[in-house]
């Protein structure tokens, strides 16, 4: 369930193995192996793939048979609840999104931080 779970989310987020590994911060073959069941990903990493595409755990390991909408709006520390142009957004910029979603709080403030330094640079 876990497997299926994870192709049909990233496939609806319209992510490649590559760009969900490269969140993740893992080799593409590994989170092919969990795609495929082959493994199973760390504590750490199911945490992280939860965040990434917005679903609970029980969802994403099948105990949850209704998937939760796929809303970013849903989620108050990533974006602004009038924000609906989720579906306008380029590949790069779901990318970027999906990154900041994996990292935890430390981190995302250090990510916000590093975007307004280059901002105010160019």
């Amino acid at each position: 369930m876990l497997a299926d779970n994870l192709r049909i989310l990233r496939k609806n987020f319209k992510l490649t193995q590559q760009e969900v590994a490269d969140i993740l911060g893992v080799d593409r073959s590994t989170y092919t192996f969990y795609e495929s069941g082959k493994s199973t990903p760390s504590k750490e990493n199911i945490v992280k793939l939860c965040d990434i595409f917005n679903v609970t755990v029980g969802y994403l390991f099948g105990v949850e048979k209704n998937c939760p909408e796929l809303k970013v709006a849903n989620r108050s520390d990533h974006v602004d609840e009038s924000f609906d142009g989720l579906n306008e957004i380029s590949r790069n910029e779901k990318f970027i999104l999906m990154a900041y979603r994996s990292l935890d709080g430390e981190k995302k403030e250090e990510f916000i931080n590093a975007v307004k330094s280059f901002l105010r640079e160019n």
